[in-house]
């Protein structure tokens, strides 16, 4: 959607999601988890399209991610699984499941793939400097984290970021996906 110019990193979210309008939160700040937007907790629908409960600082957790999604809704008029499978996933030929087993498809919370579709998306990661410059730029406010992105070396402040990841080393330019659950 960004290489079409039909969205910004910089958008404001409040053009589309009216309970953010006297907020100055953007599409980058959501995807950055510095959006403010706070709570391990999952959001309802109709909650992301108003104001959640906010925090100052860096919030690893759902919550941004399903305001987003209502943004992207809000934004194009279509679901937001809909619209990252035509524009994202499917051109990669990358098979995601969105949600947890049995339950409603959506951004936050949960996504699954198989090793195929991770090398997929790793090859574009990889080929695609411009990609990978956005995913890795990292934020004053969380120098660990980027754009839906932990970031190799990075020095997080928040109590979950990288725990388990701290002590291991990483020649530059590699980049590693892993996951639990």
């Amino acid at each position: 959607l960004q290489a079409d110019g039909k969205l910004k990193l910089s958008d404001p979210i409040g053009d589309h999601l009216p309970g953010y309008r006297d907020r100055p939160t953007t599409v980058r700040d959501l995807l950055t988890l510095t959006s403010g937007v706070a709570g391990p907790r999952m959001v309802g629908a109709d909650a992301a399209r108003e104001t959640v409960p906010t925090i100052d600082g860096f919030s690893y957790g759902p919550a941004p991610f399903q305001v987003f999604g209502a943004y992207l809704e809000a934004r194009f008029g279509k679901d937001p699984v809909a619209l990252l499978g035509e524009r994202v996933t499917g051109p990669l030929k990358i098979d995601v499941a969105w949600g947890r087993p049995g339950g409603p498809q959506r951004l936050a919370g949960s996504a699954s793939t198989g090793p195929l579709s991770w090398s997929a998306f790793g090859r574009s990661v990889l080929t695609d400097a411009t990609l990978r410059a956005e995913l890795t730029r990292a934020t004053e406010i969380n120098p660990a984290y980027g754009l839906t992105w932990w970031i190799p070396g990075g020095k997080g402040t928040d109590p979950i970021s990288r725990r388990e990841l701290r002590d291991v080393v990483l020649p530059d330019g590699t980049l590693v996906a892993a996951g639990l659950g």
